[in-house]
């Protein structure tokens, strides 16, 4: 891991968090490629280390050269399994494990128009997988990173979307494969929890960014402007920029899991978000251009019909959610925007990375 992941990783380890139920624990994580996965491994192992926990990771990662690099401070160690496989087959790792998080599959915009089978495939049939080997083994608790997505469009008037709230979307229209796929996904913990007594705890994620996000034609707002910033080129807002979203650091998500993950309490739903800097698009773009005045870069306003990837984007009105049942297990988002986009882009000069799009 580069300097400011080490960094992130560090600061969390100086948290208190109770981890005896992880004491001795096999973990498997799925999706380990993924930049919410791959940071909590290395928090996982790094609190095994620190704490003497005696834990074992088994990692499952569709590109198998990938996961290599991305753990390879860990090579090596009996402790650390890597099995290169898709999650939409079934999972190869027989072996015994305590608690899983399942991060598998992609949440890019620009996969949602290439790949939507891709999309269905990883969060349903996926999902199925990780719960059949659950049932098998008698998992003593599955965790799944889904999306605040599932919610779509809520009722008028709705200030903070709370985990009990219901929207609507247009289930045929392509780029909804992936909110109704994560519906799906949650609604298939409810039916294996139900007939098999598979214990659960889903949390609904939104709008993560920080070192090891995927920026290269991802067409996500934020993987635009880090990869603009970290590029020294002017950032390309499409339209006005007027949309309001907030935006939550790496390390603030994997300490919202990692709490999840050490509660007692099974078959619950959290909302994982940073709803304490909400701003327009063109304010986050003209911070994320401030912060390297050295580099010289502007912000350039396009015409909304020049977008890449048009009919990628969620329709949905923009609700924050609601927070504080997460926030009683001692969670807080503690990195501020300017902080985080600091970090995340000076992480991208560490690894020396060429990442304008082709």
């Amino acid at each position: 891991m580069n300097r400011i992941v080490r960094e992130d990783v560090g600061r969390l380890l100086t948290r208190e968090y109770d981890t005896g139920g992880l004491n001795g624990a096999t973990v498997l994580i799925a999706g380990a490629n993924s930049q919410i996965a791959r940071f909590l491994t290395y928090l996982l192992i790094e609190l095994s280390d620190r704490r003497n926990l005696g834990m074992r990771f088994v990692l499952l990662a569709r590109d198998g050269e990938k996961a290599a690099a991305n753990f390879a401070d860990y090579r090596g160690r009996e402790d650390v399994t890597l099995i290169a496989q898709d999650i939409a087959e079934p999972l190869r790792y027989e072996g015994t494990a305590d608690v899983i998080f399942h991060s598998g599959g992609s949440s890019s915009p620009y996969h949602y128009l290439h790949d939507p089978v891709g999309i269905v495939k990883a969060n349903a049939l996926g999902t199925i997988n990780v719960l059949d080997y659950a049932a098998r083994h008698a998992v003593k608790h599955v965790v799944f990173a889904s999306s605040r997505e599932v919610y779509g469009d809520v009722r008028p008037g709705t200030a903070f979307i709370r985990e009990e709230d219901c929207g609507v979307f247009d289930h045929m229209k392509q780029r909804n494969c992936y909110p109704e796929s994560k519906r799906l996904a949650e609604s298939a913990f409810a039916a294996y929890a139900a007939q098999y007594g598979v214990p659960y705890s889903i949390l609904r994620i939104a709008s993560v960014y920080g070192p090891g996000m995927i920026v290269k034609n991802d067409g996500r707002a934020i993987a635009d402007i880090v990869a603009a910033a970290a590029d020294r080129r002017d950032i390309v807002l499409t339209g006005p920029g007027t949309v309001v979203r907030g935006y939550c650091y790496i390390s603030d998500i994997a300490d919202g899991i990692l709490r999840v993950m050490s509660s007692p309490a099974k078959n619950q739903i959290y909302n994982l978000s940073n709803e304490t800097e909400l701003m327009p698009l063109r304010d986050i773009a003209s911070l994320a251009a401030g912060l390297f005045p050295e580099r010289n870069i502007g912000v350039v306003y396009a015409d909304p019909g020049d977008a890449p990837l048009k009919g990628a984007y969620s329709a949905a009105a923009f609700v924050p959610m609601d927070t504080s049942k997460i926030e009683n297990l001692g969670w807080k988002p503690a990195v501020k925007l300017a902080d985080g986009l600091r970090r995340t882009i000076v992480s991208y000069d560490e690894d020396r990375q060429v990442i304008t799009p082709v």
